[in-house]
């Protein structure tokens, strides 16, 4: 697939002042989409030694140096990363770590074409390279990993509850656009991302574990972070929002799903070293 040039880098992290620099985030959280991120960053959000602005899924690695100032559905705009750490990091007060949460950050890869029929004009492929180049190789990564079938279903049902694909279409239909299916090869995201980052960097969580444990997931995002794990934050036990209801999708679609995600996901078992039956199919 070919890339489009992407603008250079007008003001890295070279050029930002000391101060603005002090506010970078040491750790993103970076996906997926439909996985529970949302109840994820409202709870960190919580911790007293935690800082993350108000705003979520802010795409800036995604586009930079363009970021859509005025929300995801605004024109792309230059902002440097002096003015990022100014704009969503200014107050910052002494917080030992400092991060944001974009799910989209996990979609990098540019395998698997024929599942990508649509994808945002101007999204990166080599994020993980830029977030390291601006924020440097120490930053933690925090993923959350959904079952990919269903994290597919949901991507499907939220396009149709907000317009981006039609309320009478089929999934299959429409499977490669948005990321449907693409951003649920998990495995080949998170190689791209180990390209650049060492394996220590990483937290990566299985959702449906996480709603067996939610408060022990928590502790567990806390101290992977290096703050108190023994903080309770309000909602930790609160039944995750794992999506909305949407248009009929079929056992051969869900089978049909599965066929795509089978290879990858036994990639995946291997590259973390960690068992993933739970999201194999019931007979």
């Amino acid at each position: 697939m070919t890339q489009q040039p992407m603008p250079q880098d007008t003001d890295g992290a070279s050029q930002c002042s000391v101060q603005q620099r002090s506010r970078l985030p040491n750790f993103l959280v970076i996906g997926a989409q439909k996985s529970a991120t949302t109840w994820l960053w409202s709870l960190l959000q919580q911790h007293p030694d935690i800082f993350m602005p108000d705003r979520k899924e802010l795409n800036y690695f995604c586009y930079y140096p363009l970021h859509r100032w005025e929300g995801w559905k605004g024109p792309l705009r230059s902002m440097s990363l002096g003015q990022y750490s100014d704009v969503y990091f200014s107050a910052v007060a002494g917080e030992k770590a400092i991060g944001e949460a974009t799910p989209a950050y996990l979609w990098v890869a540019d395998s698997h074409p024929e599942w990508l029929w649509v994808r945002q004009q101007g999204h990166r492929w080599d994020t993980p390279a830029v977030v390291r180049d601006l924020l440097g190789p120490d930053v933690k990564l925090l993923a959350v990993l959904r079952n990919p079938v269903d994290r597919a279903v949901s991507a499907f049902h939220h396009h149709q509850l907000h317009g981006t694909v039609a309320k009478e279409a089929r999934i299959m239909d429409v499977a490669g656009e948005h990321g449907i299916v693409h951003i649920g090869f998990y495995y080949e995201h998170l190689r791209a991302w180990m390209k650049n980052f060492d394996r220590a960097n990483f937290l990566i969580q299985v959702m449906e574990e996480d709603l067996a444990d939610p408060a022990g997931a928590m502790r567990a995002a806390y101290q992977f972070l290096g703050v108190d794990a023994t903080f309770s934050p309000i909602g930790a036990d609160t039944p995750i929002h794992i999506g909305t209801p949407g248009g009929v999708v079929t056992r051969e679609d869900r089978q049909a799903l599965w066929e795509i995600f089978r290879g990858d996901i036994e990639r995946l078992e291997i590259l973390l070293d960690r068992d993933l039956s739970i999201w194999k199919p019931r007979e």
